[in-house]
């Protein structure tokens, strides 16, 4: 649960710094910080095989709607911008 708490969380948090990115060049930055190699993400991601393996698959699925979904919002604002 504290998991799918801090997948929803990241997604909550990128809504929020959207709304105050006003150049182009900010909302590369938020895209290396949220789906970039080193983003909470992509490590939570790479650390799901300390996971249960009947939890590995949930969250493998539920963190890759998140990542998507985060996409899906940096798209917007860029067509926006």
């Amino acid at each position: 649960m504290e998991d799918a708490n801090r997948l929803l969380r990241l997604e909550r948090e990128v809504e929020k710094a959207l709304h105050q990115v006003q150049k182009p060049e900010e909302l590369k930055e938020l895209r290396l910080k949220y789906l970039g190699r080193k983003s909470e993400l992509v490590l939570f991601l790479k650390n799901l095989k300390s996971l249960e393996t009947e939890k590995v698959a949930h969250f493998g699925i539920f963190a890759a709607k998140v990542r998507n979904r985060i996409d899906l919002l940096l798209q917007e604002k860029e067509s926006e911008l």
